[in-house]
């Protein structure tokens, strides 16, 4: 679970800003909205990210995705390798810079803090600390590249030989974290799977489901079958015209045949989700039959699209994951991305998993399905060129203007569509 992310001197990111998934005193939505851990901590289930066009918004998915993608490709960086950093263009004096990421989350119940400092050719600076109480504890420290700390106020780490030896196999241009668990320091797993797995929403993500459920010929997977069978259960109801959707299971379709030389073939891809067939009910002379289609052939975009993504949302709530989406309405209609929210916001959902999107539908700018503090807004400044990041939340003044209407009307900052000076008593409610 996300407690904030924050991220200095990348892509539009000049100066540091702080993403926030912490719940504010405010008590709307609590019983729907709200994650409430045994310590009383409060979190947000969700959050929207609105900004107009080359504001930033993207930026801050991609700066997570950036860290969590540096973690978990470690492995295939060779020492040689540059680090592809693409700090802040705008101001000469930021290219030399390094860029700064930092996390806070829970993973398996424990409460992490990790941190990286990077330029284009080295970790400048790494941390990993864990949570005890209010107790910060020292994992590891790295700065100026090659020099570590294991140790904190409460005495030395009692793994210490262990975390010095691994220096040693330590590249100056990857991250200590991830060659601990390639080591298999188990004391980390938690941490480096729950950063990694942020990367890990990408278009093979249904692939890679489905064919654990139904064609990998070694064995077939309960739990992506549950996975699958929660993604149904979505579009069924979502898509009235569809009354079943059927998964023609092709043990002989193996990994290795959607693999070339360990690459992942596009080729390939159409082989799993031609055996995905839709059922309708038709009605002919008063009697009901039942048709099948190809689902991947026949259905809509739209519903093709919420489908995929359906299945990698039941994946991240069955690991307590973040789901990263930029765009989420694209191919969408506004009711099935709002049904995304409402599946994340929904009281049944007791997982902790989080829902974290950007997006220009203004339909879902709404006070009934978002708190305040779940409504995120980018900006660019226009002296520097640098995005700035803040909430609704930030506008206590403003409670009164509905959210909508004052963000299109530019109450909230830069004005996304139109221009306009209005006063407020013209946009409230």
């Amino acid at each position: 679970m996300l407690v904030e992310f924050t991220v200095e001197n990348y892509l539009s990111f000049k100066d540091s800003v702080t993403f926030s998934m912490v719940a504010s005193d405010d008590t709307s939505h609590d019983e729907t909205n709200v994650i409430t851990l045994e310590n009383g901590s409060r979190y947000l289930k969700s959050a929207v990210i609105y900004g107009a066009n080359a504001s930033g918004k993207s930026n801050l998915i991609n700066a997570m995705g950036f860290m969590a993608s540096f973690v978990w490709l470690a492995q295939e960086r060779k020492p040689e390798d540059p680090i592809n950093i693409e700090p802040f263009a705008l101001d000469i004096n930021n290219k030399s810079k390094p860029s700064k990421f930092d996390v806070i989350f829970y993973a398996n119940g424990k409460k992490y803090a990790y941190g990286l400092v990077l330029t284009g050719k080295d970790v400048k600076e790494e941390y990993l600390y864990y949570f005890e109480g209010d107790n910060q504890r020292t994992i590891f420290e790295r700065s100026d590249i090659t020099t570590y700390n294991f140790n904190d106020k409460y005495g030395k780490n009692p793994d210490l030989q262990i975390l010095e030896y691994f220096q040693k196999f330590t590249a100056n241009n990857k991250p200590y974290l991830s060659i601990a668990v390639m080591l298999n320091y188990t004391e980390v797993m938690d941490a480096y799977n729950w950063i990694s797995d942020m990367y890990k929403f990408t278009s093979v993500t249904p692939y890679n489901i489905l064919r654990a459920g139904y064609f990998d010929s070694a064995n077939n997977n309960e739990k992506a079958k549950a996975i699958i069978s929660k993604a149904i259960e979505w579009v069924k109801k979502i898509d009235v015209g569809i009354s079943d959707i059927k998964i023609e299971s092709d043990n002989d379709l193996s990994k290795d045949d959607f693999f070339n030389n360990g690459k992942f073939t596009w080729d390939n891809y159409d082989k799993i989700f031609h055996k995905i067939v839709s059922t309708h009910d038709v009605l002919n002379g008063g009697v009901t039959s039942k048709v099948d289609f190809k689902f991947y052939i026949s259905e809509s975009s739209g519903t093709i699209t919420f489908f995929s993504n359906a299945l990698a949302i039941a994946e991240k709530m069955s690991q307590n994951g973040v789901f990263l989406k930029d765009e989420l309405n694209k191919e969408l209609h506004p009711m099935l991305s709002r049904h995304i929210v409402e599946v994340f916001n929904d009281p049944d959902n007791t997982s902790a998993a989080q829902l974290i999107f950007t997006t220009h539908d203004t339909n879902l700018l709404n006070l009934n399905l978002f708190r305040r503090d779940q409504i995120w807004f980018t900006e660019k400044n226009p002296e520097t060129g640098a995005t700035d990041l803040y909430s609704l939340n930030d506008f206590g003044d403003k409670k009164d203007i509905d959210a909508e209407k004052g963000y299109l009307l530019g109450v909230y900052g830069a004005v996304p569509f139109i221009q306009s000076n209005v006063q407020s008593g013209d946009i409230n409610g």
